[in-house]
C-alpha cells in the first residue's frame, strides 16, 4: 500500500497489492515475505532483513528464498523488491535466522584511527527459536552484528557488542550519537522470561575488548516508565526520543485468555538522552492502543501505520479494528485536534515495515494503468 497525507489535507492510499494471490497487484514482494522483519533505510536505497519464515528447504510459498536469512532491497527500476542476498548460498545469509530482532543505522567508531566513525547498520536481539534445528542453534537473542556495506557482494556481518538484557521485540534507533535499545521480551525481576522488560540500553564505544572478542559495551540507561514490547520509537535530531504505543505484558495483570490486544497501550513518553539518566516524560496519547505497528517522523508530522491493535465493547466484542488505520499528527506536539485517523483503508498489516519514496517512483513504476 501506498499513502500519503499532507497537512491540512485528506488521505490518499494507492493500493499495490490486497493479498498474497492479488491478481491485479502490481507489486512484486520476489516470494520475500516482510513478517518480523526489519527495515532501515541507508545511503539511498531501503532494505528488509531478515523475517518470520524459515524457507531453507522450499516451498510452495517462497522457493528462491530462505527469508530468516535474507536481505532485500526496494528496486529503483521497478515496482517490487530485488533479492540483495537469497539466505541460501554460503556467502549470501545472515549469520543466523533473525526474527523479531532490531536494525538501526548509526555512527560506528573505528579501531586505530584518530576517532574515526563511519556509517554502519546494526542488528540486535532475535528471537532464539528463528533457528531452525538443521540451523546453527545457539542462544543469541542478546547478539548484535553491524556491517559497513549493504551490497551484494560487500555486506560482512561482524559481531559486537553482547547486550545486558534480551531485547526481543524491542526498538532501537541511534539517537544523539548513541545507539539506544529500549524495551521488548526477554526478562522479569532480573532472570530471562517471556515477558516484557522496560530496559534501556545504549552502545558506549570505548573500543574495549571484551572476552568473546568483540569491541565495545552495552550500558543501562534510564528505565522506561513500565515493561513494553512491539512498541516504535523515534528519535528527532538535537530534540528527544519518542516512544509511541506497544504492548504492556505484566505478569500480575495478564489473562492468557484474552486478545492480547487488551494489553495494548496508546501511552506516548519522549526523553532528552536516557543514556544521560533523563526522565521520561509523559507526552500525550495515541488516538487509540496500538502495537506492532510502525511510526514514521516525515516533513514534521508523524504516522502511525497498522498493527495488531482493536478496541473493545463492554461484552469483549470487538468495536473498531485500529490496525487497519492510520493516524497521523500534524506535528510532535499535536494537541487532540491535530490528530487524525483514516478509514479502514489497510489489510490488517501486522508489523507492518514503511519506506519513504517518491512520488514519482509510484507514478513511473507502480500506477495502475
Amino acid at each position: 500500500m501506498l499513502h500519503n497525507w499532507p497537512k491540512n489535507g485528506a488521505p490518499v492510499f494507492h493500493p499495490l497489492q490486497t493479498s498474497f494471490t492479488d491478481p491485479r497487484s502490481v507489486f512484486n514482494f520476489n516470494d520475500f515475505w516482510p513478517h518480523e522483519s526489519c527495515a532501515i533505510q541507508f545511503k539511498g536505497e531501503s532494505y528488509l532483513i531478515g523475517g518470520a519464515y524459515n524457507c531453507d528447504s522450499g516451498n510452495s510459498n517462497c522457493e528462491h528464498i530462505n527469508v530468516q536469512r535474507a536481505v532485500m532491497k526496494l528496486s529503483k527500476t521497478s515496482c517490487g523488491l530485488e533479492v540483495v542476498w537469497d539466505g541460501h548460498a554460503k556467502n549470501e545469509k545472515l549469520p543466523f535466522d533473525m526474527s523479531l530482532h532490531s536494525c538501526a543505522v548509526f555512527n560506528k567508531r573505528i579501531q586505530n584511527t584518530n576517532n574515526e566513525y563511519k556509517e554502519h547498520v546494526m542488528i540486535c536481539s532475535p528471537h532464539d527459536v528463528a533457528n531452525d534445528p538443521v540451523n546453527e542453534k545457539e542462544y543469541i537473542d542478546r547478539r548484535c552484528w553491524s556491517t559497513a556495506s549493504m551490497e551484494k557482494n560487500s555486506m560482512y556481518w561482524q559481531r559486537e557488542a553482547t547486550l545486558n538484557t534480551r531485547h526481543i521485540n524491542g526498538a532501537m534507533v541511534q539517537h544523539k550519537g548513541r545507539l539506544t535499545m529500549v524495551g521488548g521480551t526477554g526478562s522479569y525481576g532480573g532472570q530471562d522470561s517471556a515477558l516484557d522488560t522496560a530496559a534501556v540500553e545504549f552502545l558506549d564505544q570505548n573500543l574495549q575488548l571484551n572476552p568473546d572478542n568483540t569491541l565495545n559495551r552495552w550500558v543501562y540507561g534510564r528505565k522506561y516508565p513500565f515493561a513494553v514490547e512491539e512498541h516504535e520509537i523515534v528519535s528527532v535530531r538535537d530534540g528527544y526520543l519518542y516512544v509511541f504505543g506497544g504492548l504492556n505484558y505484566a505478569e500480575y495483570v495478564t489473562d492468557p485468555s484474552l486478545d492480547s490486544a487488551h494489553y495494548n497501550t496508546k501511552k506516548v513518553f519522549k526523553n532528552l538522552d536516557p543514556s544521560q539518566n533523563h526522565e521520561w516524560l509523559e507526552h500525550g496519547d495515541l488516538l487509540k492502543p496500538r502495537a506492532n505497528h510502525n511510526s514514521v517522523f516525515f516533513a514534521g508530522q508523524v504516522y502511525h501505520i497498522a498493527g495488531y491493535a482493536k478496541t473493545f465493547n463492554a461484552d469483549g466484542t470487538t468495536a473498531d479494528n485500529t490496525g487497519r488505520r492510520v493516524e497521523k499528527w500534524e506535528s510532535l506536539d499535536a494537541v487532540i485536534t491535530d490528530k487524525h485517523e483514516s478509514d479502514q483503508e489497510l489489510f490488517r498489516y501486522t508489523a507492518p515495515e514503511s519506506f519513504i519514496v517518491k512520488e514519482e517512483w509510484y507514478k513511473t513504476y507502480c500506477k495502475r494503468g
